[in-house]
């Protein structure tokens, strides 16, 4: 996590399960008394098998209409949901209702980029999304995966290249610069290509609308592709 948070937690809320690799983490290193964890698709019933994950109370749901009573968490974590739904600001109104007084949220969103080659990407991502908007889950994926050596091809490895060489600021400005094999870069590529919705925002432009909704407390970092925030209500 980008923030520093307490050690001890008494109640949690993940909003967006995914895989459920940022919910192993969170147990591994906190102590937390009721862990609770939405996410809008069906994978959330697999998580819900694993023994590793058991005491987790996962509930399927949206991230614009929370299921949880007003004043229930004292921690809430999302990454990468906000900037997929229809309504980026509800998002935020639905976290601080159920938050408690001066609980914490921290999510990570997408932000705008000023040079050409992160501008370029984002083009061609627009472009996929509008021939995806019918596509499955299943079929995106595939599709991601045929199109990552490409990918790699285009964008990873010259970045790679630029490092090797001794270039420690302009790699970082080509697109998914970390990637070194397919494994790498799916995630990210799929769930750009996937979403039909992709919301980004300068840093002046996300505390505009955190101050707007009533957080104090903000706090906004700058990452690889986007913005880490912190809030309290």
């Amino acid at each position: 996590l980008e923030f520093p948070i307490k050690k001890k937690i008494e109640n949690f809320l993940e909003i967006g399960s995914g895989d459920g690799i940022d919910l192993r983490y969170i147990i591994k290193n906190f102590i937390i008394k009721n862990i609770y964890s939405l996410e809008i698709g069906n994978n959330i019933y697999k998580l819900s098998t694993e023994p590793y994950l058991r005491k987790i109370n996962f509930c399927r749901g949206d991230a614009l209409d929370l299921i949880y009573k007003d004043n229930s968490f004292n921690l809430i974590y999302s990454y990468g949901v906000f900037h997929h739904t229809k309504n980026f600001n509800k998002c935020l109104y639905e976290c601080k209702r159920v938050l408690k007084k001066n609980g914490q949220l921290i999510f990570y969103n997408y932000k705008k980029h000023n040079n050409i080659f992160k501008k370029f990407g984002i083009y061609l991502e627009n472009i996929l999304l509008n021939l995806f908007k019918k596509f499955s889950y299943n079929n995106v994926k595939i599709f991601c995966y045929l199109i990552s050596p490409l990918v790699l091809l285009s964008f990873s490895y010259p970045a790679q290249l630029l490092k090797f060489i001794g270039n420690k600021n302009f790699y970082k400005k080509l697109p998914l610069w970390w990637g070194l094999t397919p494994n790498d870069i799916i995630l990210d590529l799929t769930d750009r290509l996937y979403a039909p919705i992709n919301i980004r925002m300068t840093k002046k432009e996300m505390k505009k609308i955190l101050i707007k909704v009533g957080f104090s407390s903000i706090e906004i970092k700058e990452v690889r592709d986007g913005l880490f925030i912190s809030v309290n209500k």
